[in-house]
């Protein structure tokens, strides 16, 4: 079964129930975004956890799926 592809607002959704999202341009690379006391964090490739900044990219992008 294939993976459902998401626009920003439906990852986002996914993230306040508790799942991980990811980027398809990420090419799964281990980084995915996440919510962690009331912020959303990004989990980057190097294993660093950051508070992710929201670009216009990320905003408009429709490759967002959820991390299984």
């Amino acid at each position: 079964m294939s993976q459902e592809i998401l626009d920003f607002p439906s990852a986002i959704q996914k993230v306040i129930q508790g799942y991980k999202i990811t980027k398809l341009e990420w090419q799964n690379q281990g980084i995915f975004v996440f919510i962690h006391d009331g912020f959303l964090k990004i989990n980057k490739a190097d294993g660093i956890i950051a508070q992710l900044i929201v670009s216009e990219a990320d905003l408009v992008g429709t490759d967002w799926m959820v991390v299984e």
